[in-house]
């Protein structure tokens, strides 16, 4: 009755108000909506920039710890190499001082080599030119052998001849031509034998100058023998001097014989010429004439014999002076000979020293050489180390600018990250001060959806019951369906305001033949999402299997 009283009457007043304050509060539900929608995807957006920004700072505070981190390391390691780079240039300037030091005691060893060289050489020479006059000495001594030989074959002729005065000299010369035949045979035998005793000097000296040529050949052939062959040419020069003595003695008995022998033969020519100037004034026998033929004959032999004694004692004096000048050259070349000898020994035990110094000398040159290619290799291994911990140096440099770059880099962003986390900030407390407004609004808001979803149960239902009058009447009054019209209408305002508040996608009036998995498939494309479209209205619908056309339903958002 109420209600047929309110159609007839048409909308009162407080009909209206309320209308128009539904309306309104539509617009504002609809606007708050929206407005809680932007806020919150604006809120969504700064909380996921925030937490963006937050976990870049945090990315750019661990890469700036880490890069500090790796700064440090590299400075320490950077350290360290320049460290190990110093010591490795230390040892590449002792191992190169070593070497230079090495060098000049080579190039001083090869010097004094060089003049050891030349003293053995100076000293070879020196040997050359006493060996040159050893051969002239030689040359000398082999010539006053040849004058020798001629003075013996000389010797030996005179011999002869002498023989055979003896053998043709007569029994018949007398007591007195013997007498005066006994002196030259006594001076031609002291003549043999001093010629005998000067080829037995020869022959001393020709074995005296075969040794001395063999102790000159052993001296060649044997250096290292020089000090012992010196002794000996001592010993053979004290037994020439002696030898020399001896001849000289013996030259003097010679000399001492010889004048007696001239004064026995001036006494037998004096009594010779006493014979004949007797025989000449008186003959006393009958052989006067023959003795003093003997005599005169015996006179010429004694004569003859003379001459001959007197070319002998020429030829042996001048042997004498040939061996005293062959002696005299002997003792010069034994003197130079000594003093060769003494200047080889001195030269060799000076080789040997050069020898043994050279010796020592090139095994320390060896082994500096082997010590220098051993130092040379660790320069080597060590300036290879130099450039590899210059490369890694510089290596680390270019990583230390390029994180001192990433670091400046990561401190101008987490200086942005900061300016922008501040106007984060200031947003989300914007977004803050606009969330608790429009929490206040949403609570408002709330109330006005609950009485909306009411009024539409109510008007959903007011419809239903209208739709249920209208299908047993035949014909409905015109009032009746004016009615109709408006809960309709007001139905869809409800819902749409509903639909508003909570952000649906829209509102659906039930057609005929519809059901809740067809209008799922209508607009979802998915009739397995019709528990959403009941979710959405539950408010209006008890079960999911009873929906009316005219219905209006809210399409929500998936």
């Amino acid at each position: 009755m109420p209600l047929t009283l309110l159609l007839a009457c048409g909308p009162s007043k407080l009909e209206k108000e309320l209308t128009e304050q539904n309306a309104t509060l539509s617009g504002r539900v609809t606007s708050l909506q929206g407005e809680l929608s932007q806020a919150t995807s604006a809120k969504e957006a700064v909380e996921a920039s925030l937490a963006a920004a937050l976990d870049t700072l945090a990315r750019a505070e661990a890469d700036r710890d880490t890069a500090a981190a790796n700064v440090t390391d590299l400075q320490d390691r950077v350290t360290g190499l320049e460290a190990r780079l110093g010591e490795a240039q230390g040892r590449v300037d002792a191992a190169l001082a070593q070497v230079a030091s090495v060098n000049a005691q080579l190039g001083q060893a090869n010097a004094e080599r060089d003049q050891a060289g030349a003293d053995l050489a100076a000293a070879n020479a020196e040997r050359d030119a006493v060996n040159a006059q050893l051969n002239e000495a030689i040359a000398g001594r082999t010539q006053a052998t040849a004058q020798l030989e001629e003075a013996r074959a000389q010797s030996e002729a005179a011999q002869a001849r002498l023989e055979a005065l003896e053998s043709g000299q007569g029994a018949a010369a007398g007591d007195a031509a013997g007498a005066v035949a006994a002196a030259p045979v006594a001076f031609l035998q002291a003549a043999r034998d001093e010629a005998s005793a000067a080829m037995a000097e020869v022959a001393d000296l020709r074995a005296e100058l075969d040794h001395e040529r063999g102790e000159l050949a052993d001296l060649r052939v044997l250096s290292d023998a020089a000090d012992r062959e010196v002794a000996e040419l001592r010993v053979a020069r004290d037994d020439l001097t002696r030898q020399l003595t001896s001849v000289m003695e013996e030259r003097d008995a010679i000399v001492v014989e010889l004048e007696a022998a001239r004064a026995a033969a001036s006494e037998a020519r004096t009594a010779a010429e006493s014979a004949s100037a007797a025989s000449a004034e008186g003959a006393s026998r009958e052989g006067a004439a023959t003795e003093a033929a003997s005599a005169e004959e015996a006179r010429m032999s004694l004569d003859i014999v003379m001459q001959q004694r007197d070319e002998v004692v020429t030829a042996l004096t001048a042997t004498q002076a040939d061996l005293a000048a062959a002696v005299s050259e002997r003792d010069e070349v034994a003197t130079a000979l000594s003093a060769t000898q003494a200047n080889l020994a001195a030269s060799v035990a000076e080789r040997d020293e050069v020898a043994t110094a050279l010796s020592a000398a090139q095994a320390d040159l060896a082994a500096t050489v082997s010590e220098r290619d051993g130092l040379a290799a660790q320069a080597a291994e060590l300036a290879s180390e130099r450039d590899g911990l210059a490369a890694e140096r510089d290596e680390a440099a270019s990583q230390r600018d390029q994180l001192a770059a990433q670091r400046d880099g990561l401190v101008a962003e987490r200086d942005e990250a900061v300016e922008e986390l501040g106007r984060l900030r200031a947003t989300v407390d914007a977004s803050q001060a606009l969330r608790s407004d429009l929490q206040q609004r949403l609570g408002a808001t709330s109330l006005d959806l609950d009485s909306a979803r009411a009024r539409a149960a109510d008007l959903t239902r007011e419809l239903e019951s209208l739709s249920d009058e209208r299908t047993q009447l035949e014909q409905v009054s015109e009032e009746r369906q004016a009615e109709l019209a408006r809960i309709r209408s007001e139905l869809q305002e409800a819902q749409q305001q509903v639909a508003t508040l909570t952000g649906a996608r829209g509102i659906y009036t039930v057609q005929p033949l519809d059901s809740l998995s067809s209008i799922a498939t209508f607009f979802y494309r998915q009739g397995s999402q019709w528990p959403r479209v009941l979710e959405a209205n539950a408010h209006l619908i008890d079960d999911p299997n009873l929906i009316f056309p005219g219905m209006v339903l809210i399409v929500p958002q998936l």
